[in-house]
């Protein structure tokens, strides 16, 4: 993808997000400006990048809504969604100082550190 932003804020981001890349299941992050365009992407195609800026975009404006008409002063505003698909990969969206981080990441991939006994059921005792 075509990098849109200056090279200092991308240097900055990139050791902000490096810690990511090191987790089992990174899969890639997408930057989107104020307007929702993708300015910077990492391990996304292009194409699937602007897909992804344009429901993000809707998704975010959506909820910005809903929690406006939902609190007193009307004045709330996103911070962050988590979504996890049946697949297993989760789409975790972050907005803040004008831009949208979209990190994509595979679940599956991440094994299941629980204690032996707590594996199973889910259902309180």
């Amino acid at each position: 993808m075509t990098q849109f932003a200056s090279e200092d804020k991308l240097r900055d981001l990139n050791l902000k997000i490096s810690k990511l890349k090191g987790i089992p299941g990174f899969m890639g992050y997408i930057v989107l400006t104020q307007d929702c365009i993708p300015i910077y992407a990492v391990n996304i195609q292009e194409e699937e990048a602007i897909c992804y800026a344009a429901v993000i975009a809707d998704l975010v404006q959506k909820t910005n809504t809903t929690l406006k008409l939902g609190s007193t002063d009307g004045r709330e505003e996103l911070k962050s969604i988590r979504m996890r698909t049946r697949k297993g990969v989760e789409i975790i969206v972050t907005v803040a100082s004008g831009y949208t981080l979209v990190v994509l990441q595979d679940c599956t991939a991440v094994a299941d550190v629980r204690p032996k006994d707590a594996k199973g059921d889910d259902e309180l005792k």
